[in-house]
């Protein structure tokens, strides 16, 4: 019983398989997508699509350019001489015409020379004059200006002429200056009661605070006052006293004579006694 049992489980079991078989034989495609889209493609297989596309394209215009590389080999080409151009020349510019410059002023017609004096004469060249001569000194200029109308008169050509003139006046008694115009105004005090009245102080200068006592006429006035002073107590000095002032000459050119009309010359001594008259060399 049991190998009878066994052999209809075996029999239902082929059974079995063989209606199975013909199920999946006579099974119809089923389409996944019954909306009829487009058949879906794989990432890949549309990659090697493109490639195949684009090589089958460019030698399709690989064997396009070839073929029209031999239609123009085949072809004979046909050169043209071309004749030589000639480039004409541009005529150069014509030059510009210049503007006219005015012409040169003229010279302004000159003054007429006017006659020269002697002294002009005399000046422009060398001296012709017989005799040269120098007046003075003269200490103010209004006097020098009276005594030069004078000689032009007798047609003396006649030079003004200014020197400087330092005279000494004098002897001076001082003492040289203080430390400060305090200690000046003591010495000043005490001198002042000793009957030295003429004692100042000097507030000025390179001799500031020192005390003048005086001027003298003669060094030996001068001493006897500086014994005085150092008796009272202080340094006193002597020194001759110099003043500087201007003075004026005339400078004279005789053309006819070689000295100076007595006339002329009784009239400047009669207002300047002291005047000198000393012969030079004519320039």
């Amino acid at each position: 019983m049991k190998w009878v049992a066994i052999s209809l489980l075996l029999l239902n079991g082929i059974y079995l398989a063989v209606q199975l078989n013909k199920d999946q034989e006579t099974e119809k495609p089923v389409n996944r997508f019954p909306f009829g889209g487009p058949e879906l493609m794989l990432v890949v297989e549309k990659e090697k699509l493109d490639k195949a596309k684009q090589l089958a394209e460019k030698n399709r215009q690989k064997a396009l350019a070839q073929a029209r590389s031999d239609k123009r080999k085949k072809k004979p080409v046909k050169t043209v001489a071309q004749a030589p151009t000639t480039v004409k020349p541009k005529p150069a510019p014509a030059p510009k015409p210049k503007p006219a410059s005015p012409p040169p002023p003229k010279p302004a017609a000159k003054p007429a020379p006017k006659p020269a004096s002697p002294a002009a004469i005399a000046s422009a060249t060398s001296s012709n004059a017989m005799a040269c001569y120098s007046v003075g000194p003269f200490l103010l200029i209004s006097d020098v200006k009276g005594m030069s109308q004078l000689f032009k008169r007798a047609d003396i050509i006649v030079r003004e002429r200014s020197d400087t003139l330092r005279k000494q006046v004098g002897y001076w008694t001082y003492v040289p200056p203080f430390a400060s115009l305090q200690e000046a105004k003591g010495a000043l005090s005490l001198m002042k009661g000793n009957g030295i009245d003429s004692a100042l102080i000097i507030t000025e200068g390179t001799k500031a605070n020192a005390i003048s006592v005086g001027v003298y006429k003669t060094e030996e006035r001068g001493k006897e006052q500086q014994k005085v002073i150092i008796a009272i107590g202080y340094p006193a000095k002597v020194e001759p006293l110099f003043r500087t002032q201007p003075q004026y000459w005339l400078d004279l050119e005789l053309m006819k004579s070689t000295k100076v009309p007595d006339k002329i010359w009784r009239e400047v001594i009669a207002g300047y006694p002291d005047l000198q008259q000393l012969r030079r060399k004519c320039e």
